[in-house]
């Protein structure tokens, strides 16, 4: 535990900077702590199986033996748990929470193995003090979601991930206290020993186990987000370019606003309600993402390819938007899209798959019809397109 604690304040400064990092690197952070979590927790529950933790509970009836490993890896993981919750938060987070939600989380932790270790009523003065501080640190973990939606969400209403995250970590933490309470370790409702037992490691496992993979969840969602967002400007998935530096080389290429078909070359011709059906299709798919900001490069991206309507979309697939360089990622995101739509509006029939796929010469078309379109538009003076006014004369037709 003091090695634990040492490493926490010796660390501060570079949890300070983590803290005020993109969320792409507090992400990368909270995943390494996430491991160093999951193998002090696998090390003190191998630990349990063997005697050397053996400890005889002072003041029982039935003489139940506590192994110590249990409570020693809760004070070594669950502050952790803590500091991952402010680092993920970022900047938005007072920095002295970094110190101060660990520190409840421990003497919560301390004021139970205490109420273990005494009988009488000074246990029952412990059990109280640890739930004080228990009611505390929940607190700060609502407090910690409005804090992070700048007043947007709370406890109650809400839909960021952060705030899922600290709800899972609230319920899946409040059972230990009312589990202790009523086991042999506190007021020995329960007596029988491997139910005990049983049911620290079921919560333990639910807790720990959850809160890691819906934050390894978090972190592969955005990480996708970002890399789709890099091939969209011609960028490897791997090259260090921030979310907020992807906005600002958007708001340099791309327009603001709704995004106008026209200004792409669709919603013209025989293709019409599918060109503008696709552009829809785009526009609300980074919407949903929250990538609003790179509709325009997207919608040009397809169009320079020759991805001009929903027909094409269906038959793209991973390998053809590499040699398109499109990102697939966003692709499969649009298609998923256009087949809930499809099937909503029951168009979607099934059936086999075409054996001779038409995707290559819709392709090609696509491209020949926008090329002409691009070629008319550059060309004022051809036949049937009026021409300015000649000196001393009315504008004519040819």
């Amino acid at each position: 535990m003091v090695l634990a604690m040492w490493l926490i304040f010796a660390n501060n400064s570079k949890v300070a900077v983590a803290q005020k990092a993109p969320l792409e690197q507090r992400h990368n952070i909270c995943a390494t702590i996430s491991t160093a979590v999951a193998l002090f927790s696998g090390f003190f529950n191998i630990l349990q199986l063997t005697a050397i933790d053996d400890f005889d509970l002072p003041g029982r009836a039935n003489n139940f033996t506590l192994n110590l490993s249990r409570p020693i890896e809760w004070i070594l993981t669950c502050p952790i748990m803590q500091l991952k919750l402010v680092v993920l938060a970022g900047s938005r987070v007072p920095s002295y929470r970094r110190f101060m939600m660990p520190l409840i989380s421990v003497s919560v932790l301390l004021c139970g193995t205490a109420s273990m270790f005494t009988g009488d009523a000074l246990r029952f003065a412990w059990y109280g003090f640890g739930l004080c501080l228990a009611s505390i640190m929940f607190f700060h973990n609502a407090l910690q979601i409005k804090e992070n939606s700048e007043g947007e969400e709370s406890l109650f209403h809400g839909d960021s991930d952060y705030r899922k995250l600290s709800i899972l970590l609230i319920v899946t933490w409040f059972p230990f206290p009312m589990w202790f309470s009523l086991s042999v370790e506190g007021f020995g409702v329960i007596t029988d020993p491997f139910l005990i037992e049983m049911g620290w490691v079921v919560l333990n496992i639910v807790s720990k186990f959850t809160f890691i993979i819906w934050m390894q969840r978090m972190k592969m969602v955005h990480q996708r987000k970002i890399e789709s967002a890099r091939e969209l400007y011609g960028l490897s998935p791997s090259d260090e370019m921030t979310e907020e530096d992807l906005k600002k080389r958007a708001a340099t290429s791309g327009i603001s606003g709704g995004i106008n078909p026209e200004n792409y070359g669709l919603g013209q011709g025989e293709e019409a309600d599918s060109e503008l059906k696709l552009a829809e299709l785009v526009a609300e798919t980074l919407v949903t993402l929250g990538m609003s900001s790179h509709t325009d490069r997207m919608l040009r991206l397809m169009v320079d390819n020759g991805v001009t309507n929903t027909a094409v979309l269906e038959r793209l697939n991973q390998e053809r938007c590499m040699e398109l360089n499109l990102p697939w990622a966003l692709i499969e995101s649009t298609q998923r899209r256009w087949t809930a739509e499809k099937m909503n509006m029951g168009q979607d029939k099934g059936g086999s798959i075409e054996k001779e796929d038409p995707f290559k010469k819709l392709l090609d078309a696509n491209k020949e019809r926008m090329t002409g379109k691009n070629l008319m538009n550059a060309l004022p003076g051809m036949p049937g397109i009026n021409t300015p006014p000649v000196a001393g004369a009315g504008g004519t037709t040819w």
